[in-house]
């Protein structure tokens, strides 16, 4: 009877320590990945907004290239994605043909900054399958930051998203005017 006795004993001794050894192990670990994370988040420099805007249609066009258009869709205004599913958007006639055949690659030549959210972008489309001087095409793109970063809206309209965010903007002033009240 006591060896079974310290038998449940032993094996409560060992679980309370593999657990203890497990908790300790585990918050080890994340304490470690904060810093690593924290570490690599202050070395990296931060990107300017002519840097953010060239990188955001470098990687549409890139995602297009693969045939992949979740790319625009995310770049759309919100009241876009919001009324939209994404197989619906795919059936908008200028989505469903969208491509970036022969794409290599596309610069941005100049930036002209309007309103605090808006800008012009030049553009040079190169295409790496076509010869000189077809070989690129230059575009006037408008740009809007939306949300905090910039998205090149293929379908959605700046104005239909002036009127979602104040439809938003009501409905907000209403809740905590009844919260209040």
């Amino acid at each position: 009877m006591s060896f079974v006795r310290s038998g449940e004993n032993i094996m409560k001794s060992h679980r309370f320590l593999f657990i203890s050894l497990f908790v300790v192990s585990f918050t080890l670990l994340m304490s470690a990945c904060g810093k690593r994370v924290d570490n690599a988040s202050s070395s990296k420099k931060e990107q300017t907004e002519d840097e953010q805007i060239s990188q955001m249609l470098n990687d549409a066009m890139y995602r297009l290239s693969y045939g992949d258009k979740s790319g625009l869709y995310n770049l759309e205004f919100r009241y876009q994605r919001y009324e939209t599913n994404f197989d619906k958007y795919l059936g908008i006639g200028m989505i469903n043909w969208a491509n970036a055949d022969g794409w290599d690659s596309i610069r941005v030549d100049s930036i002209n900054y309007f309103r605090p959210e808006s800008a012009f972008v030049y553009t040079r489309v190169y295409f790496g399958d076509r010869k000189p001087p077809d070989d690129k095409y230059e575009e006037r793109l408008v740009i809007y930051k939306d949300n905090g970063r910039w998205i090149k809206p293929t379908v959605s309209k700046y104005g239909e998203q002036k009127r979602y965010e104040e439809i938003f903007h009501q409905a907000d002033s209403a809740a905590n005017a009844e919260s209040e009240g």
